[in-house]
This record gives structure tokens, sequence and C-alpha cells, in this order.
């Protein structure tokens, strides 16, 4: 494989028609996308302050608050669409074709123009990629490799306040672009190193932007540490920064495999155990993936173009390495790293498909986009149904539960006609996980629902047993009590939910509902005023107080 990375192609070979084809087959083949509902944490968007209000920008300058500029796209898609799904699944697509031409830009200026059209194929295309294009919480993820992209085309050029710049937009818009500065101080020394000044004027940029990194590291653990249930962190009880780091040393593998064969095994919840110790496989895997960096940087002697294996592999160590986050493995996480790994595989196809001259290559590189695509549209489909999506998950992950309590919720849809079905979801999850509360109380959701308040309230109390502390719980047995008449002991269930939790919305509306029972109404509008927009609320239940309220 010639290293011929090295000398900057000239302007006229950079990519012109091929980047937008690209762009027009990624709008075309995540374009299913658009009848998605929105997914899992997706929901959790309609109910934050910071989108749903309209002075919600201003709360994303608290220092607690992560992610700010890809929240500020959130709160634009809300003021403009309101809760409806397809505005925010069209700019994740619009962002995908914008990424398309941010990637030509860096490609055209490292590849020759065969190499750097089956990259961005490759980049743009792969099924490995669909993830932040149709759920629409994963476009944070999308937004920071756009403007680290843009970051590595300026650090390319030499423009490095620029570059410092654009890095810093990448880590507002999501905190996984961290290593991005010594991703591109590998490049300058592999690559570049022979220009004294250059080595210069990179190494002094290199490192305000790890200052920067540092700065929002030590932010995103403040915002962790002060944040309920933020999905990362030290205090995770699932695993610690060792038993994470192990763990991770299997999911490289699993993203390689996916990678290599996209078809099978995707999903939008894999399961990989946490790591608690040492095991064979662990030590296996790390001992593979140890060979594999060493073979990556022998090759890298005569071969510059393994680096952007190497690459890979630090784009992705700020969410493999020892930061614990509550999912072992996502495959969005691959999503900036596959921006360096597509150089390799570009410079791989246009190497050994080099027999057949320029034109072959081309002609082999789009047959190779429609490939892709057509994957890439499959995957799109599932995304596009969640009923899909979560079978495919339970599939995947069979002794799973939460994918199985997602498959029962997507059930609701259909009413009674599913209502069999989810029954055996929800016990085939109390037998995978009989102390998991949160099984418990789905058990009690579904038996509520269905108008068996006994049961219900059996199991909500099975739910107490194991998590005693947890308002929502709380709130559950109160509100299954008020259902059965038992009103004064909803009221007081209701009251000592609100001192434990003064947002939960159940609680605060139910307890307002039995005052005015009794003819209460300036304590029912006290409660009303008294309900914080701070809180996490949806628009309908904040018009809900504000009518009380008056």
């Amino acid at each position: 494989m010639a290293a011929k990375i090295a000398q900057e192609p000239r302007t006229e070979d950079r990519l012109g028609w091929e980047v937008w084809v690209v762009a027009a087959l990624a709008i075309a083949v995540y374009s299913p996308t658009l009848a998605a509902p929105f997914h899992f944490d997706d929901f959790s968007l309609l109910t934050d302050p910071a989108v749903v209000l309209p002075d919600g920008p201003l709360g994303l300058l608290q220092p607690e608050r992560t992610r700010p500029l890809a929240y500020l796209t959130f709160w634009l898609n809300y003021q403009i669409g309101g809760a409806d799904p397809f505005g925010y699944h069209l700019l994740n697509i619009g962002l995908l074709a914008a990424l398309a031409f941010a990637a030509a830009s860096v490609y055209s200026r490292l590849a020759p123009r065969p190499a750097a059209f089956a990259a961005l194929v490759f980049f743009v295309l792969h099924p490995l990629q669909s993830e932040p294009a149709a759920y629409v919480f994963g476009r944070a993820t999308a937004l920071a490799t756009f403007f680290a992209l843009l970051s590595w085309r300026s650090w390319i050029d030499g423009r490095w306040p620029r570059a410092v710049a654009w890095y810093a937009a990448a880590l507002l818009a999501k905190e996984e672009a961290a290593s991005l500065p010594v991703f591109l101080a590998g490049y300058e020394w592999v690559f570049r190193r022979a220009d004294t000044e250059r080595w210069s004027n990179a190494v002094r940029a290199s490192l305000l932007m790890l200052l920067l990194g540092v700065a929002t590291a030590l932010r995103l653990i403040y915002a962790a540490a002060v944040t309920p249930g933020p999905g990362a962190g030290f205090e995770l009880e699932a695993t610690g920064p060792a038993g994470y780091l192990l763990t991770q040393g299997r999911v490289v593998w699993l993203y390689l495999r996916l990678v290599a064969a996209p078809w099978v095994g995707q999903t939008i919840d894999h399961d990989v155990p946490f790591v608690r110790e040492l095991d064979v496989m662990t030590v296996v895997a790390w001992l593979a993936f140890a060979l594999l960096v060493g073979a990556a940087l022998q090759l890298m002697r005569k071969h510059r173009e393994f680096y952007w294996l190497v690459g890979a592999l630090i784009l992705l160590a700020p969410s493999s390495s020892l930061f614990p986050l509550a999912d072992a493995a996502a495959e969005r996480r691959m999503f900036l790293p596959m921006a360096s790994l597509a150089l390799l595989f570009g410079a791989g196809f246009a190497y050994f498909g080099g027999r057949l001259g320029v034109r072959g290559v081309t002609a082999a590189t789009i047959t190779l986009s429609v490939a892709l695509g057509a994957l890439s549209w499959e995957r799109s489909k599932v995304w596009s149904n969640e009923e899909a999506l979560w079978r495919e998950a339970v599939r995947q992950a069979p002794v799973k539960v939460r994918p199985r309590l997602q498959l029962a919720r997507a059930l609701e849809a259909h009413g009674d006609g599913a209502r069999g079905e989810r029954r055996q979801l929800l016990n085939d999850a109390l037998a995978l996980e009989p102390d998991n509360p949160t099984v418990a109380s789905e058990m009690g959701v579904f038996y509520l629902a269905g108008g068996e308040p006994e049961r219900a309230l059996e199991a909500f109390e099975a739910a107490r047993s194991l998590d005693p502390g947890e308002p929502r719980i709380q709130a559950s047995i109160a509100t299954t009590l008020y259902m059965m008449g038992r009103v004064e002991e909803a009221e007081q269930g209701f009251r000592e939910t609100l001192q434990r939790d003064a947002c939960n919305f159940d609680a605060r509306n139910n307890l307002m509902l039995i005052l005015r029972s009794r003819s209460d109404e300036d304590s029912a509008r006290k409660l009303a005023r008294e309900a914080s927009p701070d809180c996490r609320f949806s628009e309908e239940q904040r018009r809900a107080f504000e009518a009380a309220a008056r």
C-alpha cells in the first residue's frame, strides 16, 4: 500500500461530484427515519426545561448542563415543531448530508481522489453510522463529529486558531470529541513532522486543545456528580473505572466486528455485561487488542495509512476507557472513530482495486455505495418502527431485561390485542431479574392500566420493598390507592412523594384532584403555583398547572 497521504493532493484532484452523490444517497437511505417516532431517551427532551421553555437556552449556561450546542438544536426543533418527531429526524438527516461535505473536505486533503471517494462512502453510508441519523438523542454525536471534521480540516491547512475554535464547538456538542487533539498530534507526527515550523505550531495548538479537553472532562465529572441518574460517572453501581475499562476490551472487538459485518448483530441495546473481575475471555480480548495495536504500529513503518486504525482507537478512547457510562456499548460511539477508519478503508480499497484503473475503482466505489446504502436503508426501516426496533433488541439480547420492558411499552399501542404478549414479556423480565424494582413497577403499571388495582398494588409494594426511596414508586402506590377509593391513604402517599420529589407530576396533580373534591380550591391553586419551572414537565402538564393556578 503506497504511502501517498503525506503529499497533499492537487486541488483539481479533490472530490467534486462524488460528494453530491454521497450526500444525496445519505438523504435517500436515511429517509425512512422521517416516519420514525421518538425512541428511548428522546422522550426526555420533551420534558426538559432547557428544550421546552421559550427561555430554555439560558439554562444551558449552567455548569451542570452538558452538550449545550446539541441541546440548542433540540430547543430550536421544539420551538418550531413542538413534540412532532418529524422535524427532529429531518434535521438529523440534514446533518448527515452536511457531514458528507465536511468529511469530503478532509479526505480530499489527505488522500488521492479514488481513495478519498471510497473513504467518504464508507464513512457516510456504512450501516453502523445509522444510529445518529435515526435516533434523535444521537444527534449530539453527529454534531460533535461535524465540528471535529471542521477542526481537522483547519488543522491540515495550518489554521491553528480556527482548529482550536472548531474543537471547542465539538466539545460543546458532545464530550466524546475530547481526544481529538491527541489524534491530530499523532497525524502531525506520522505525516508532517519533517516540517519543523509547522510541528512547533501544532504542539502549541494541541496543548491549548488539551486544556479545553481537560476543562470539559472536569465539567462532565461535576455534572455527573450533581445530576441524579446521569447515566455516567464514577458512582455507577454496575461498575467502577477499572471494571468499565476491562469491559471495553470486549466492546472494541464488538465494534470492529460490526464494522466488518454490519448485517449481523446491530441493535439499539447491546448486551455486554460489565466485567467485575478478570476472566479468560477478558484477558484474551485485551491480548488480542494489544496485538492489533502492535501490528498497526509495525505496519505504519512502511504504510503510514495504518495510522488511521490507531487514530480510530484514539478517538474511541473517551467512551471506551476509564470514565464509566451506564451502557458498556453503543453503536453511535463509533461514529467519530469511523471518520478515521474510513481513510484506511479508502486507501485499501483503492490499492487493491488499482488494477482496474481510476475509472474501474470509481465504478467499484459506486457499487459499494449502493450495497452499503441498501444495508443502511434496511437499518433505517427498523428504526422507523418502535416495535420492530425493540423486537430486534430482544432477539439480540435474549437475557437482557430492558429490551423486554421497552417492547412491552411499544406494544401498548395495540391495546388489549397485545395484552397477553405484554404480560409474557413482563413475566420473562421478572424471571430474569426478580430483584429489579423497575420490572416490578412496570408490572404494576400493566395491571393498573388493565383495571386490576389489587394486583397492581401488590406489584408496586414489591417494587417499594426493593427500592424504598424511589418517589415514583411511592406515587404509583398512592395513585393505585386513590383508584381503589382509599383516598386518605392516597393523600398521605402523595404528600410523602412531594416531600421526596417536588417535581413528581402525578403526585401533585392527583393531590390537587383530592383537594378539589373537598372544595378546597385555595389549597389546590397554591399547590399548582408551587410547581417549579425547573421541573421536567411536558408542555401539556405545564399548561395544566398554569390553568389550575388561576
